[in-house]
């Protein structure tokens, strides 16, 4: 039995779906005109698979809903690109190298013999009548899927453009496309990955058989070893040649499949958490998804095992003796273990990758960590950026280690919150004039100088610093705009209003007076803070006739500890390295802020930052406090 008559079933089928290109006779008659209908039937074939993946694109460009339904037509566009790309990679790879590969088989088993697994390939065509019964049920699943998700969902229609199911004879003509689309994307696919896993598996039961053989001679005596083992290499040799050969036939399949599993998952990820999408949907996406994932993982799988299985005849060799045996042998077994030791012997990826025991790990890894990345990952324009606009409720977002604070707040006539942690760190509410607006927080520029708009029941509240807030400012509007200003030249600028008075104090106006004044008002009454060597930061806010203080101890977050002695300290502005640092002296000992286990920020100031800042200062206090300001962004 010939090679061409293992794969008998496989070329069967691969003719009739348009996979596989009959030969034609060069002395039979028309065979030109032969070899024009199969180019045609070729072109009409490629035609309607890549037919799809275009459609998609098209529809992409006048989709609607884009933000929340790109990730579905993305997922879909991979998906359909990898399988037109398989069946033109396959067709073409079948014509040019199929011949040479059951040429080069042909003439290993009529030099080394056959075993029983070219006739389990063979018995393989068998499997004709699940195929057959397989495509009606397919598509009438796939009919069934169409209707459901049209008519349930009348927002994916543009899935179908420029089908649609307005009238009976458009439902028809959507219906005969979608499954003479699918019937070859299917055909494809199962007959090139049959092909594959069946040659796949020939290679590894070939290598196996020569590996009980060498095991054999080897453990026979030394002498009657001689004349067998080189015997075995040659058998080896022509083994790996003929794999190569069958190595051609599917790189690009490999490739596709590999090419296609990550954007695959990933786009699967994005759209499932991100996107507001249909239940339909989601099965499509996921049942994508999960076909290149098993299929990258038993290939991952059937490759390592070939590879093994090439490369076991090494360790084998590692046991002869070479004293004790001939000059032959001995080069015999060198030259063996030359090559196991040479080019790898199992499928790659256009040569990057090889499918060895390594690329199983990278394969779990990769998928993991897609999956993680994509459930940690809620928007793609940013690592952490939430935008927040859901039914005049308060959201707020976690601050973590991969991002220190990146918040995207859209306000739809209500105000949204944003909550650093879970006992309420720091607590913003954005709002202008009930208008739609996008403040980047703690991103410090020309443009946004972190605008604080706070409002609570007309009431004002203090800044206390203890276990459960490092920083709570609550502020009230009255349709204006309050900033925060955190710079070299402010440490803590608040714009306070009450009863719709506008009352502006200056935190930090350094003279040689004062070095941190803090006048609060609450029903036109001014607290102050008067530093001096034996009262170090108090602060006394009112509220109702009610005085709070503000506790320092060496279990607060913020640490705030100042010493009089007409010198000038600075805090670093906010960006991404910095959340807020303080670092002050108090008797001539340096406190500093730790935000997290990993010390986020530790910074300490230096000689020459109160060098400049005691320059920039030497001046008027207030004005000097503005320039510093403006020359710093």
């Amino acid at each position: 039995m010939k090679t061409l008559e293992i794969f008998e079933a496989y070329l069967r089928f691969g003719k009739y779906v348009g996979l596989v290109r009959p030969n034609v006779d060069v002395h039979g008659r028309y065979k030109g005109l032969k070899q024009v209908m199969l180019w045609i039937q070729f072109t009409v074939v490629l035609i309607i698979l890549w037919s799809g993946v275009i459609k998609l694109i098209m529809s992409l460009t006048i989709e609607d809903d884009i933000e929340n339904r790109g990730l579905t037509f993305l997922c879909a566009i991979a998906f359909f690109t990898g399988t037109a790309f398989i069946s033109t990679t396959t067709y073409i790879a079948i014509y040019r190298e199929f011949d040479k590969f059951c040429s080069l088989l042909d003439n290993h088993r009529k030099c080394f013999g056959d075993h029983d697994g070219y006739s389990w390939i063979h018995k393989s065509r068998n499997a004709r009548l699940t195929l057959w019964v397989s495509i009606p049920l397919m598509a009438i699943l796939c009919g069934i899927f169409i209707l459901f998700t049209y008519y349930n969902n009348g927002d994916l229609a543009n899935l179908f453009w420029p089908f649609n199911f307005n009238t009976v004879l458009d439902s028809v003509i959507t219906m005969v496309y979608y499954i003479t689309f699918l019937f070859f994307n299917v055909w494809h696919q199962l007959l090139t990955g049959f092909f594959f896993i069946s040659s796949s598996l020939l290679f590894i039961k070939e290598f196996k058989l020569i590996n009980n053989k060498l095991k054999t001679v080897i453990s026979e005596s030394t002498k009657s070893m001689s004349p067998h083992v080189e015997v075995i290499r040659q058998e080896h040799a022509s083994l790996v040649g003929c794999f190569e050969s069958n190595k051609s036939l599917f790189k690009h399949y490999i490739f596709a499949i590999y090419a296609v599993t990550v954007p695959a998952i990933g786009f699967f990820l994005y759209g499932a958490i991100r996107g507001k999408m249909h239940l339909a949907e989601i099965v499509a996406l996921f049942c994508m998804a999960l076909m290149n994932s098993l299929a990258n993982l038993s290939y991952t799988l059937i490759g390592a095992t070939l590879h093994a299985k090439a490369h076991e005849p090494y360790e084998i060799l590692n046991r002869v003796d070479i004293l004790e045996v001939s000059d032959k042998t001995a080069e015999s077994v060198s030259l063996f273990m030359k090559r196991l030791t040479g080019p790898p012997i199992s499928y790659s990826i256009y040569g990057m990758m090889t499918l060895d025991s390594s690329a199983i790990l990278q394969t779990v890894c990769l998928t993991i960590d897609y999956t993680i990345f994509g459930m940690m990952t809620l928007d793609s324009s940013g690592i952490l950026q939430v935008c927040l606009t859901v039914d005049y409720t308060i959201y707020g977002m976690i601050l973590d280690f991969s991002a220190i604070l990146q918040v995207c707040l859209t306000v739809d006539y209500t105000i949204y919150g944003m909550i650093l942690d879970s006992s309420a760190i720091l607590q913003l509410c954005l709002t202008i004039d009930y208008t739609t607006c996008i403040y980047d927080v703690m991103i410090l520029d020309s443009s946004t100088k972190l605008p604080v708009c706070l409002t609570i029941d007309y009431t004002i509240y203090g800044m206390i610093l203890d276990f459960s807030a490092i920083l709570q400012v609550c502020l009230t509007i009255d349709y204006t705009i309050y900033g925060m200003i955190l710079d070299s030249s402010a440490i803590l600028q608040l714009c306070l209003t009450v009863d719709y008075t506008t009352c502006i104090y200056d935190v930090m106006i350094l003279d040689s007076s004062t070095i941190l004044p803090v006048c609060l008002t609450i029903d036109y009454t001014t607290y102050g803070m008067i530093l001096d060597t034996s009262v170090i930061l108090p602060v006394c806010l009112t509220i109702d006739y009610t005085i709070y203080d503000m506790i320092l101890d060496s279990s607060a977050i913020l640490q705030v500890c100042l010493t009089v002695d007409y010198t000038i300290y600075s805090m670093v502005i906010l960006d991404s390295s910095a959340i807020l640092p303080v670092c002050l002296t108090v008797d001539y000992t340096i406190y500093d802020m730790i935000l997290d286990s990993s010390a986020i920020l530790q910074l300490f100031g230096t000689l020459v930052t109160y060098a400049i800042v005691m320059l920039q200062f030497a001046g008027s206090p207030s004005s000097t406090i503005v320039q510093c300001y403006n020359t710093t962004y």
